[in-house]
């Protein structure tokens, strides 16, 4: 336990002292919230909800939908902004693994640490950097969106905290093994040359897989890791349906209340929570296992293979 912990404390101090950390997994997906809230949202008002309902709607009803679109507005930004941050702490981790692979056998010759305490001592490091960017992100959204439609007069919070908690959680493990794998390969294949490109893709599926959940859609894309990570997030912040076969854009119009007077452009299939931990768990245990067998694999290759390749 004594060994874990310091290992945990050395990793989770690098992380969280590195100021690219809280450059990119922070400050810059701040700025993009910042964004969403005062340049895109103004195009969102109850004026304009008011001009969509039909003629005769009693204005406690238009006030209900407001709230319902200005909360799934705000959890769709934090929604995605929370899974990009997320993916960003990818780079990081995909180092950590890569270079923590070169020692390993003289560690656990010359020491009391072992393959398990070094890799668990990065998981919990990869949960704890993603809890923290998540957790700064979300105060983040309730305030600036809460401010931008109701003067801070009324909090936009999430509808389940729980919910989104959890998520952060698996969402951080799916991440971190999508890392491990990457790096690993680099390991496996002995092109340390690679590293560079390779611990940018965690970054390139996050931003692109949330991307397209939010404004494509489809089967196919958000049953995708990151993008079900976006929508359990979306589902949890604002207590909205899932509408697995359409954008999550057009998600909060499949709203029970919104729906009544707000036509949908199509029907949807609407999805229970359920289908998409069982999709994000399905891609833990692929992932996981593609891992577990690169690592096996990795035993077998020393240092001065990768130092001199």
């Amino acid at each position: 336990m004594v060994v874990l912990t310091r290992i945990y404390k050395f990793y989770a101090k690098n992380v969280l002292m590195d100021p690219y950390y809280w450059f990119w997994a922070v400050l810059f997906i701040m700025f993009w919230l910042l964004m969403g809230a005062y340049v895109w949202g103004t195009n969102i008002s109850i004026e304009r909800v008011r001009s969509t309902v039909p003629p005769g709607v009693p204005e406690p009803i238009i006030r209900q939908i407001w709230e319902r679109v200005v909360t799934s507005y705000a959890g769709g930004w934090y929604a995605t902004s929370a899974v990009i941050s997320i993916s960003s702490i990818g780079i990081e981790l995909v180092y950590a693994v890569y270079f923590s692979s070169m020692p390993i056998r003289y560690l656990t010759k010359y020491s009391r640490a072992s393959p398990v305490k070094l890799y668990l001592g990065i998981t919990l490091t990869a949960i704890s950097s993603c809890v923290v960017a998540a957790s700064i992100l979300m105060v983040a959204t309730v305030t600036v969106y809460s401010h931008r439609f109701y003067g801070l007069s009324q909090l936009i919070l999430p509808q389940d905290p729980l919910g989104v908690f959890i998520t952060t959680i698996v969402t951080s493990l799916l991440n971190y093994l999508i890392a491990m794998t990457l790096a690993l390969l680099v390991v496996v294949i002995r092109k340390p040359r690679f590293i560079q490109f390779i611990s940018s893709i965690p970054l390139m599926l996050g931003y692109g897989l949330g991307m397209a959940t939010i404004y494509v859609g489809g089967k196919q894309i958000n049953l995708s890791p990151y993008s079900v990570a976006v929508l359990l997030n979306y589902h949890y912040y604002t207590g909205m349906p899932i509408a697995i076969d359409r954008p999550a854009i057009e998600m909060g119009l499949y709203d029970p209340l919104i729906s009544q007077y707000i036509r949908p452009p199509s029907t949807a299939e609407l999805a229970d929570p359920t289908t998409l931990w069982v999709a994000i768990l399905a891609w833990i245990l692929a992932v996981g296992a593609t891992a577990f067998i690169l690592l096996r694999i990795q035993k077998g290759i020393g240092y001065e293979e990768l130092v001199f390749s």
